[in-house]
Formats: C-alpha cells, structure tokens, sequence
C-alpha cells in the first residue's frame, strides 16, 4: 500500500462513523468551486439501445448470474439490501448489456430517465472540434452529460473483493466531488453500510478530456475477502461539466492484470488518431499505481537504414544509438543490453561478428534486447549498402552516434573548444539537465551541447554538415 498516488478519501471506522455517515446523508458541505471554462457544452446523446429484458447471459467466474432489470430502491445504499448474491466481479460492470441491468437505480426512474445517466454506444463527440473519442471498453458505457445539473445515485451488485485485491474502472467528466464521484462500500449485515474510498477525476481538463473516459486504478487489500459494492453518483453541483461517464468497473484483479491491462490501454490509445492523445497517456501514467510501473521500449532501430559502401559499423553500438527503454508512468530511462547479434549478406549468416566494413547489397541483422535487467525481445533491420560514389541522401553523422564530430567540420577553430585528447568539445551523452532532471529527448545516445562548447552564450561559432543531395 506504500508510494501509490491516491486519489481517493477512506473513511476509517470509529466512534464518529455513524455521524459522519448521517452527516454525508444529510447533504455533504460542498467544496468552493473554481471559474468553469467558456466552452459549449456537451452535446446531446443518441437515444439508448432498449433493454434486452434480461435475456442477456453475462458469465461471472463462478456461474452465470440472471441479469435483472434495474431496481428502484432507496434504501439499498445503507444496508445492504441490494445485490445479495456475491461474486467476485459486478454484475454488468462494464454496461455490455447495453442497459442497466444489475444495477440498482437510487433514486427511483428507469434505465433511460434517471439522474444519473443513459447507457450509450457512441465512440466519439463534440464533431465540431477534431475527432474526440470516449475511449470506452467494448461497446457501451454510461454516458452522464445528459444529466447535467441533476444528482442521483445508481449501486452495482454486491461482489467479494479478491484477487490481490486490486480494482480498475474508467470515469470521465466528476471532476470534483461534487460534480461527481465513483464510490466503494463495505456491506455490514444490519447496519450502515461502511463508505470506504470516494473517487473522482482530478486529471479532467477541458477541452483535452471533456468527456473522455480514464482508467483509475486502486488496491483495497485491507478488505479482501469483505463484501463491497459501488455507487456511481451524480453531484450536486448544477454548473458546468456536472456529470460523470463510467465504464468497465473491474475488481478482484492480481497485480499481474493491472499490469498487462495498463499495457494493452496504452498500446489502444497511441493506435488511435486524436490530437489530444498525448494529454490522455499523461493522465494514464498519473493514475498509474507505482509498483505496477513498468519499462517500454519507446525507440529502436528503424526497419532500414542506409550506409555507404567501405563504411564500418560497429553493429552493438550502432544498435544502442538508436534504441532507448524507460519506465512507462516514471519517464525513468533504463539500462539496455544488446546481444546475440547475427547477420545475413549474399546468403551468408555469421554471429558473433559485430564489426563489419560493409559492401554493396543487403545486410539482414537480427539481434536481442533486453531492458531493465527482465524484459527480453528479438528485433531486426536491414542495411542498405549503397556505392561508395553513389549521391548521398543524408548527412554523414547527422545522429553524432559517432560520439564525435566525424563527418563535420568546424567553421570557428578559436571558439570550438578541445578536450584534453584533442577532440572537439560539445558531444554529449547526458540525457538531462539541470538539478530538475529535465530531459534533451535526444535521439539515440549523443547529441550537440552547444553549452559544452565554450561555457559562454554571447560566444558564436558553426560546424559544416557532409553535403548530400536532396531526395525523397
């Protein structure tokens, strides 16, 4: 339970626990609330699919459970009389019957007139602003805009928490508590149920996440074993962006899951073209646990890559140059290793040589990665040996893999400073600067510091690309 962001308030059963329940019940105080943007406001939804009138089977992991209509009672909250039967998932947390069925609707209405919000199956929104999606799972989710300005409460199924005691579900717009807010209770057989965590979506920014859905993730491990339930609640507040969109309510999961399912959202989401995804993956890594964290390869070599013929490559640092891990949510670089490199020329297949002064054709190399010190993959590309007098397309070094400035020529020998080996200052292999660790985002391993030249910023100086003959 150490170094996890929260974003949740657990209540802590005490003397005190009766009044701050009567308290919450009795209208909670409502926090001061900041100047909402000037932004049109969400628009209109499609009009639900119908109820499939339970004729849906949903299978849970111990038997499949009858998917009831939703059921109007306003008592269910405090005493766990709704959802009796327990299984270690909800019952319709991800909405794919495409209605509310097993759910429980708090303040009376239907599945498509309540306070809460309407099962829906669009993708995208806002057609006028460049394409913005929803990011649900599967089909269907709970769509709130519509309820924009009312309150109310809707309750799932009770489940057994499990697993390693971890839970995952997306939630949108509830910025605030009081705009709206998922909620997590501990049943206590013949008394008040017990309000455990509260979440809300302090990562909302308009217009970048107006009604697009992030996946929160916590651990409840203190309760494994305990029968819990969810309350998806519409706040008080009546001004702007009051509402909230839920979809994919996940429980009981090994950490393992959160890892592999953090994964494969994240692969989901660089898939998709939407001018705003760097924003959603920021506040993907923000509601990440930390000891789900894990290292990506975020560059390699590129499919092909050209050199000249009579060139000699090194092929583990040419590899190395190019390639770069780090830690998904951290940003973290980490260290990788480059081995069991072969490779194929005119048929020919050697390892274990790794210098190669190159001849026309086409290398095939194919080598392993491992980063982090685990994870292990197999990669390959290929090298296009041109002529040696052929017309360059690219700038000789223009990476500076070299570590120095092979191919450049210096314009200004009384500025370019020397090291004590005599080579020219200015190529670094830091990858941050600053006490604040801010990075170059260099690609490959070396790039130009012009700081590093001479110290001083009122000095001028230039170095002199190869020519090359513009192509493409």
């Amino acid at each position: 339970m150490q170094n996890k962001k929260r974003i949740r308030n657990r209540v802590i059963p005490s003397l005190l626990a009766s009044a701050l329940i009567a308290s919450m019940l009795g209208g909670l105080a409502q926090p001061a609330l900041a100047v909402e943007p000037d932004v049109a406001e969400p628009g209109e939804i499609a009009a639900p699919l119908e109820p499939d009138n339970g004729n849906t089977e949903l299978t849970t992991p111990e038997d499949v459970q009858d998917t009831a209509p939703p059921v109007d009672d306003t008592e269910a909250i405090h005493t766990g009389a709704a959802g009796t039967e327990s299984a270690e998932s909800l019952i319709n947390g991800d909405f794919e019957t495409g209605d509310l069925s097993g759910w429980t609707l708090l303040n009376g209405g239907s599945a498509d007139d309540n306070d809460v919000g309407a099962v829906s199956s669009e993708t995208t929104y806002w057609p006028e602003m460049p394409t913005r999606y929803f990011y649900q799972e599967g089909t269907y989710f709970l769509l709130g805009n519509s309820k924009e300005g009312t309150s109310g409460k809707i309750r799932s199924s009770t489940f057994i928490l499990g697993g390693d005691g971890y839970i995952a579900f997306l939630i949108g717009g509830a910025s605030t508590e009081s705009k709206g807010s998922v909620k997590v209770y501990q049943v206590n057989d013949g008394n008040e149920d017990t309000l455990i965590a509260t979440y809300t979506n302090p990562q909302w920014k308009d217009p970048e996440k107006g009604m697009t859905l992030l996946r929160v993730y916590d651990q409840l491990s203190g309760y494994i074993g305990q029968q819990l339930y969810f309350v998806v609640e519409n706040g008080t507040d009546t001004g702007g962006f009051a509402f909230i969109n839920v979809d994919d309510i996940r429980t009981s999961l090994t950490l393992d899951e959160v890892k592999e399912l953090h994964k494969s959202e994240m692969k989901r989401i660089r898939n998709i073209d939407d001018k705003f995804k760097d924003a959603i993956i920021e506040s993907y890594k923000a509601y990440g646990l930390a000891e789900a964290d894990y290292a990506e390869l975020v560059s390699t070599v590129p499919e092909t890559i050209t050199r000249y013929a009579g060139d000699t490559v090194e092929l583990p640092e040419l590899i190395s140059g190019f390639t770069r891990a780090e830690m998904a949510y951290k940003g973290r670089a980490v260290s990788v290793t480059v081995s069991d490199v072969e490779v194929s020329h005119n048929h020919e297949t050697t390892a274990g040589d790794t210098t190669l002064t190159l001849s026309e054709g086409t290398y095939s190399v194919t080598y392993r990665l491992t980063y982090n010190g685990i994870t292990t993959e197999t990669l390959s590309f290929t090298i296009d040996v041109r002529p040696a007098g052929a017309v360059r397309h690219d700038v000789e070094n223009g990476d500076f893999e070299t570590g120095d400035l092979s191919g450049w020529t210096v314009l200004t020998e009384g500025v370019w400073g020397k090291d004590e080996s005599g080579a020219y200052k200015g190529i670094s292999s830091d990858q941050t600067y600053w006490d604040e660790k801010l990075p170059y985002n260099q690609e490959g391993n070396y790039h130009l510091n012009g700081w590093q030249v001479t110290g001083d910023e009122a000095v001028s100086g230039g170095i002199r690309s190869s020519r090359l003959t513009l192509g493409g």
